[in-house]
């Protein structure tokens, strides 16, 4: 067994109690080291692996077995607590950013290449030409069409600035084009869906799908949207979101309250209470009416904001009990010879604004999740649909495909029912 394959075998230990020795320097009590992690602990296990086992094992086993290791020692932890290789890391990254490198389309695959569903605006794909309905037939010169394409989506993507030959077919025309496009940082929207409902009555909808880096300010600018086509009172749909980065639903919840606490997070290194001091003359705070929707499915950064607007009785929540994740996680980056990986680590307990910590524990039967101010149940049937009509909904700047002649309606939706009726009886709150 050489040097490197010897390394890779026992560093989950080293690089687990790296990760942990780093959250804890931060920590008011530190605890003493752990006899698991003694040199000789470890020695004892490199002679064992080295002298023992039946087969050599190859440096990319180790790598695999070393990653595979460190995953398992940190879900033990919690349910929520992750190690990230180098692909995971730069994936994870590049969501909590909201952009990776690509072209700027939405496809799917037909027999003849990938038909254009969408195209974003000012993306290289719509500088190229390439509008919806557009079918690309090849990528780089390999056919993106028939049973040998394989995931030709993914040939789109690539560091930003890099070359991606393509070649596709007008839906205007039937014209063949191929040109080189240069893969650009390409956003990914948090805030989608945004429409107005009921323009007679004047509601407004929008849909947070993650909580990233960019929400606060597309929030924003789907808000001024909305505004200017007339809405006066809004519904903000938290349904099937799973959370995201905590300021990010701290600067969303900027967008609708004047001043007060947002959450309040405990953890081993004190107490703190993420704030904010907006300004009640700040032009772009939203006052108007406000519903919430809410499901079984919102957690995490969803219910920070969703429990902190009910706390401060500015929205009325309408839907189904949340989730139930009122744990903050944090990402720990580390550096394992020449690859980058990280450790997503629990660190805190996070508490609504008036000390409402409702962390869910199935183990001890425990539901936990905040409960609507009007609850409505859904039938798994009805989630299932409605959630894949979620799927379906684009941000601000993209041209989509029209519906298909003969497609399914969107499915009923009582919970959005519901909502309209509080806000056209006049029963949600407002900023003022």
């Amino acid at each position: 067994m050489n040097a490197r394959t010897f390394s890779l075998l026992v560093a989950p230990l080293l690089l687990v109690a790296a990760a942990l020795g780093y959250a804890a320097a931060e920590a008011r009590a530190r605890p003493g080291p752990s006899i698991y992690w003694s040199d000789e602990v470890v020695t004892e296990m490199r002679t064992l692996v080295e002298q023992a086992y039946v087969d050599e094992v190859p440096p990319e086993k180790a790598r695999e077995l070393f990653f595979a290791a460190c995953k398992g020692y940190l879900q033990k932890l919690d349910p929520y607590c992750e190690f990230y290789t180098p692909e995971e890391r730069r994936s994870m990254e590049q969501e909590t950013r909201g952009d990776f490198g690509g072209v700027g389309i939405i496809g799917s695959r037909t027999p003849e290449g990938i038909l254009v569903r969408a195209a974003r605006h000012g993306d290289p794909a719509w500088a190229a030409g390439i509008r919806a309905g557009d079918v690309i037939t090849s990528i780089d010169g390999t056919p993106a069409g028939g049973e040998g394409a394989g995931d030709v989506l993914h040939r789109l993507r690539g560091e930003p600035g890099s070359p991606v030959r393509v070649a596709w077919r007008s839906a205007a025309g039937g014209d063949r084009r191929e040109v080189p496009i240069l893969r650009s940082s390409v956003k990914i929207d948090s805030v989608v869906g945004v429409r107005m409902l009921d323009a007679a009555a004047g509601v407004g909808y929008l849909r947070i799908e993650r909580f990233q880096e960019n929400t606060a300010a597309d929030l924003r600018a789907a808000l001024r949207r909305l505004r200017e086509q007339g809405a006066a009172s809004f519904v903000l749909d938290l349904r099937s979101d799973y959370g995201g980065v905590l300021p990010a639903a701290v600067a969303a919840a900027d967008c609708f309250l004047s001043s007060g606490v947002v959450v309040v997070t405990k953890g081993r290194g004190g107490i703190e209470k993420p704030g904010h001091a907006a300004g009640e003359d700040r032009e772009d705070l939203l006052d108007q009416p406000l519903v919430i929707l809410v499901d079984g499915s919102t957690a995490s950064a969803a219910e920070i904001l969703a429990g902190a607007l009910q706390d401060h009785r500015r929205a009325v929540l309408v839907g189904e009990r949340t989730y139930g994740k009122f744990l903050v996680q944090r990402i720990v980056p580390l550096r394992l010879q020449d690859e980058e990986v990280a450790v997503r680590l629990t660190t805190a307990r996070y508490y609504t604004p008036f000390g409402r910590n409702l962390q869910r524990d199935d183990a001890r039967g425990v539901r936990g999740g905040i409960v609507p101010d009007v609850p409505v149940t859904v039938d798994d049937a009805r989630r299932r649909a409605l959630e894949a009509a979620f799927g379906g909904q684009l941000g601000l700047d993209w041209d989509e495909m029209p519906a298909e002649e003969g497609a399914p309606a969107a499915p009923e939706d009582p919970v959005l029912d519901r909502a309209l009726q509080v806000l056209r009886d006049g029963a949600a709150a407002s900023g003022r």
